[in-house]
């Protein structure tokens, strides 16, 4: 009986921590993220730099300061429409719940002429991941707000979009495409789970001290 009350609690705390990761902005952690977006093409003397989260040490100081601001917003949020209210009415033309929208990929864009930063354009990048399969918008950080770019996928893979701010760029999808209408239940359906499990833990516990007092 111990035994099993052991395993029971050590599945509760594996549950517990899935529903504890899910309850922020991102699909998954940008710090393990290797689906860096690619620049395409460069134009005379233009140089476009991405550069992914997970290498944001390579950036300047300000930049960095910039996107772990951005990461911090994500992070500390559940639905994105909280951070940044136009994705609400995005999710309501597409079905979708607000719940359902997660962030892929967070990465700074910065793009020099001659040495100089330009700061505004028209972009065509390439990412290399299937969630643009369920690419919903994207999102640029600055002034300490979220801001939604007009912004499109081209064959599949493409993430073309104008921006008159270049900075942190966040890629929204909707994580749970099977249940558009539902929202994101599964940290509910988890949570459930745990429930069970350490009610079983419990009674487990409590009829192992009955023998043992019983013996």
């Amino acid at each position: 009986m111990k035994k099993l009350a052991a395993i029971l609690l050590i599945a509760v705390m594996v549950l517990t921590s899935a529903v504890a990761s899910s309850a922020d902005g991102f699909i998954r952690s940008p710090s393990l993220n290797d689906n860096d977006p690619e620049f395409i093409s460069e134009e005379h003397d233009r140089v476009l730099i991405i550069t992914p989260y997970r290498e944001r040490d390579t950036l300047p100081p300000e930049k960095i300061d910039l996107i772990e601001e951005a990461y911090d917003s994500i992070k500390g949020t559940d639905d994105l429409k909280d951070i940044c209210p136009d994705l609400e009415g995005i999710a309501d033309d597409k079905g979708i719940p607000t719940e359902n929208l997660k962030v892929s990929d967070l990465f700074d864009i910065s793009y020099y002429e001659d040495g100089h930063g330009i700061y505004s354009g028209h972009f065509r990048i390439k990412m290399k991941d299937h969630y643009l399969d369920n690419f919903v918008s994207l999102m640029v950080y600055y002034e300490e707000e979220w801001h939604v770019l007009n912004a499109k996928v081209t064959d599949g893979v493409y993430l073309e979009f104008d921006t008159d701010y270049l900075g942190a760029f966040a890629v929204v999808v909707n994580a749970h495409p099977d249940s558009p209408q539902t929202g994101n239940t599964f940290p509910w359906i988890y949570a459930a789970i745990a429930c069970v499990l350490a009610a079983g833990a419990v009674v487990c516990f409590i009829v192992s001290k009955k023998s043992a007092k019983e013996q």
